[in-house]
């Protein structure tokens, strides 16, 4: 219980960026579509979690038991979390710039 909020924050936090980062990054024109292919292509590759869940779920459980293999597994995913917060500093600062048209 005491890593929900951390959690809620860390799963809902990029949904609240949308609406002001992404309007940013693209012109006018184009908007629209940058934003839903943004949102859309992150749906599309967390499709595949479960799948890779279970799949480390299974290795970690040969070497370490099953109820340790899941746990392993459920962190190694977790750091995808840290991989976003690498993107994010790889991202252009748009700070003070005007909106491209």
């Amino acid at each position: 219980m005491l890593w929900a909020p951390i959690l809620g924050f860390c799963t809902l936090g990029p949904f609240s960026a949308y609406t002001v980062y992404f309007p940013e990054l693209y012109p006018t024109r184009l908007r629209t579509t940058g934003c839903g292919f943004c949102y859309n292509c992150a749906r599309v590759l967390a499709a595949g979690a479960p799948f890779a869940l279970g799949g480390l779920a299974r290795h970690f459980g040969v070497l370490h038991g099953t109820d340790m293999g899941f746990r392993m597994a459920a962190g190694v995913v977790a750091c995808i979390y840290v991989v976003g917060l690498i993107g994010l500093l790889l991202a252009p600062e748009t700070k003070g710039k005007p909106l491209p048209e």
